[in-house]
């Protein structure tokens, strides 16, 4: 489940292309956006044509834009041959979004900060993840907006690094692990928040919102049960799938 994105040189104008018509293809988009940015820093990129197509749905919480964003970072540094500084794309995406550092590297990390001050940790073994995305698209923006304005002081304060230190199963992490969103957007849509809990009462190990949603997940020890509890999901759009395997990207 992935986005595919192709860079091929253009002549004098700068294109970008998506296969999705909901998905602006001007200044608003983050891969435009990326190829402006990265320009600025390095003159030598020439004009390219970028074909975006969309297989992450929008709006969904899986970090399909962020993604996309570091992707066309990554292209025009192979593309041009350029001086692979990860001090200086760090900068440069972090500027155009809060997550996108995260996916010059990928694999599994701890951030601190604005999401630029990461660290490579290990959390236990990822065998299958089933993906349910309901029909409700929620406003990043607003969940943030919301979010600020709830927490309180003792509850920001992030368990997660704990958890990795510890070295807990994904059981245990269901115990002491939560997105802090999910409060929020429970309440305001209980049916994700349903969505949680029916998947744990189909033998998953640990179930969670993505993001900020609407995207609910939850990981499985092996594809069977992974399978058996999908089939309790057929009103809903699903994925089945693994984690790729952590790799050098920069």
């Amino acid at each position: 489940m992935c986005d595919e994105i192709e860079i091929n040189f253009k002549g004098k104008n700068f294109n970008l292309k998506t296969n999705n018509p909901n998905l602006p293809n001007d200044e608003s988009n983050l891969c435009y956006q990326a190829y402006i940015e990265m320009k600025k820093a390095f003159p030598e990129i020439k004009a390219v044509s970028i074909n975006l197509i969309k297989n992450i749905p929008i709006g969904s919480g899986l970090g399909g834009g962020s993604s996309n964003c570091a992707s066309v970072m990554i292209g025009l540094c192979k593309l041009f041959n350029l001086k692979k500084d990860l001090n200086l794309l760090k900068k440069i995406s972090s500027s155009l979004g809060s997550d996108v550092s995260f996916f010059l590297n990928g694999g599994t990390q701890f951030g601190k900060g604005f999401g630029e001050d990461l660290e490579k940790i290990s959390l236990p073994k990822i065998e299958h993840i089933l993906i349910i995305i309901p029909e409700i698209n929620i406003s990043t923006s607003w969940a943030f907006k919301n979010l600020k304005n709830s927490l309180f002081q003792e509850s920001t304060k992030s368990k997660f690094n704990d958890i990795h230190r510890l070295k807990f199963s994904l059981k245990s992490m269901q115990k002491f692990f939560e997105n802090d969103f999910e409060s929020l957007v429970f309440r305001t849509y209980p049916k994700i928040g349903e969505l949680k809990r029916k998947l744990l009462e189909c033998g998953a190990n640990y179930a969670s919102l993505s993001g900020s949603g609407s995207t609910v997940f939850g990981i499985f020890n092996d594809f069977d049960s992974a399978v058996r509890a999908e089939k309790n999901f057929y009103q809903f759009k699903t994925h089945l799938v693994r984690p790729i395997k952590n790799r050098k990207i920069i």
